[in-house]
């Protein structure tokens, strides 16, 4: 079900007020296009979790990186800003039928050059991902 966490990350992210970054050019593992800066790629790996009566609990490290030309270095702390402003506020991620994501570490953040004239800002954090089991007749 990581899968489904990269997604809801994704979305959520486009759903962030003042954002640089056009809706078509978040992307989930890896970039889909050919100049198409600013854009973000979010990757999720999952470890060892818990299942019990109701779903399965995996522990969950999730990195979104974002990346700027060069030149408009001030759209990279902007973004900077209002992801860090989201992840802050928002503790637990509703998935809706996939579950919910909580964070559980303080996000990590960092802005440096890339290659190519670009600057990546790039943030990790982990938490907990529960998703229910079909059919479980919890709510």
């Amino acid at each position: 079900m990581t899968c489904c966490l990269e997604i809801a990350l994704v979305n959520a992210l486009r759903d962030l007020p003042c954002s640089p970054i056009r809706s078509d050019n978040h992307f989930v593992l890896e970039r889909k296009c050919t100049d198409c800066i600013p854009y973000v790629v979010v990757k999720a790996t999952s470890t060892q979790g818990l299942r019990t009566s109701d779903g399965v609990s995996e522990n969950n490290s999730v990195e979104i990186n974002a990346y700027f030309s060069a030149d408009n270095e001030t759209q990279a702390f902007d973004y900077q800003s209002i992801v860090k402003t989201w992840l802050n506020a928002a503790g637990c991620l509703d998935l809706g039928i996939c579950g919910c994501f909580c964070i559980q570490t303080l996000p990590t953040s960092r802005i440096s050059p890339s290659a190519g004239g670009v600057i990546r800002y790039s943030v990790s954090f982990s938490g907990r991902y529960h998703s229910e089991l079909v059919g479980s007749g919890s709510v």
